[in-house]
């Protein structure tokens, strides 16, 4: 007699799309604050791992009851292609094993002083005038710009500052083409699909300008 495995829970759907029309992150906050191990979005091959034991067991030991497939990993694949996000199996192991060296300690104490460097200057040159005027400012967007600038830093040696508001611009865009917040079918022609190719094609010739440089 075969056990009959209880699946995970749903999550709420009102808040999930209450939360979804503000922005990703506070719906994925939003389903977090469940406090359950394992969440089922809407679809029956989407969950969301709150509890870090199983998140570990999923990541660091695959087996092949977790596979990376769904409408939501080919929307991520859209952009991305076969990377170590949205790759499996063989593929997967080699291009992590190609970038498994680059987080050695002696890397990462580099990258450590990158940050603390970048954070430091913008504390003195932008967050204490703000705190000093008392004037209010999105948060959320200005982390994202000092992500992307240490970013540009330790992964290209390259100032970003100059394409910042492009690339900021792509991700909230691309974020929600991704999770199809627009409802519209990337195979299909419209004018989303346009505007995702023509943002697609500027930040390719963006990087190759970066590495024909290096």
């Amino acid at each position: 007699m075969k056990q009959k495995i209880k699946k995970p829970p749903y999550c709420s759907l009102i808040k999930l799309l209450r939360a979804k029309y503000k922005n990703s992150v506070e719906m994925f906050e939003c389903l977090m604050l469940e406090n359950k191990p394992i969440l089922r979005m809407m679809g029956p091959n989407l969950f969301l791992v709150n509890d870090p034991d199983i998140a570990q067991r999923i990541l660091q030991n695959p087996e092949k009851i977790y596979v990376k497939e769904g409408k939501y990993i080919e929307r991520l694949r859209i952009p991305f292609g076969y990377g170590l996000v949205t790759s499996e199996g063989e593929l997967w192991q080699s291009q992590r094993n190609l970038l498994q060296p680059y987080f050695f300690p002696k890397y990462l104490e580099q990258y450590a002083s990158l940050i603390t460097n970048r954070t430091i200057k913008h504390l003195d040159s932008k967050w204490s005038k703000l705190a000093q005027s008392g004037k209010k400012f999105d948060l959320a967007k200005d982390l994202m710009q000092q992500v992307l600038l240490i970013s540009g830093d330790a992964l290209y040696s390259t100032d970003m500052s100059e394409n910042r508001d492009f690339f900021l611009d792509c991700v909230d865009f691309g974020q929600k083409y991704i999770l199809n917040y627009y409802y519209v079918s990337p195979n299909l022609p419209s004018v989303i699909r346009w505007r995702y190719r023509r943002q697609d094609k500027r930040v390719k010739q963006i990087f190759k300008q970066m590495i024909d440089e290096r």
